[in-house]
């Protein structure tokens, strides 16, 4: 741990950081159980970063096509916009259900996707959440295990969607609109995390990375 005041570091110092001594768990048990916690959150902040951007993407369509319907614009052009939403849609509705991505509170009137599934898991394996107790000391269940493998490849095909999509299909449509004279999409991407395997390292003997 570095100590830094005014820009300037003062110090370093190991920081240890030690299980709950009430707890039952062993120390490798609760760093495998850290570990696949750390691992849920990284792919929900993922899904939350494409949501994010898939939002934008379409609320900049919304107003576009409202520009295209207020000019009287080409009935070809107001197509092409309404099949890249179409697209945009598809991705971000296996990501979000659509209730609540519509800001609707009461998410359960359709099934979870990705995201909250993901949320869902943390809390059950993890530190708890809303009325799920958690089992933070102990390591995944085989159960748990199981049902991140899937998650975890449903996001990789989401993310294979995604980027076919700001990838080929939106630079696509902007050229053709560049050469109409319109406007073009922006894309607002997210910082991201540094790559899997330039953040985990295996913990050493006192707990340190």
């Amino acid at each position: 741990m570095k100590l830094a005041v005014d820009g300037k570091e003062a110090g370093t110092r190991t920081l240890v950081v030690r299980k709950d001594p009430n707890s039952g768990a062993s120390e490798a048990e609760v760093q495998t159980s850290a570990k696949f916690s750390h691992t849920v959150f990284r792919d929900i902040s993922a899904a939350a970063r494409m949501i994010n951007e898939l939002e934008w993407t379409r609320r900049q369509l919304e107003d576009f096509r409202r520009m295209l319907k207020a000019g009287k614009a080409d009935k070809a052009l107001l197509a092409q916009a309404d099949e890249l939403e179409k697209k945009a849609r598809a991705v971000e509705d296996r990501l979000l259900q659509p209730t609540l991505a519509e800001g609707d509170l009461k998410s359960f009137r359709g099934p979870l996707e990705i995201y909250l599934k993901l949320i869902w898991l943390q809390a059950e394996s993890g530190v708890s959440g809303s009325d799920v107790s958690g089992n933070a000391d102990f390591p995944p269940t085989e159960a748990e295990r199981e049902v991140y493998d899937l998650l975890s490849g449903q996001l990789a095909q989401s993310r294979r969607d995604f980027d076919d999509l700001y990838g080929k299909t939106i630079p696509a449509f902007n050229d053709a609109m560049k050469a109409k004279g319109y406007i073009q999409i922006m894309t607002v991407k997210e910082p991201e995390e540094s790559r899997p395997d330039e953040r985990e390292r295996e913990p050493d003997d006192e707990g340190n990375p």
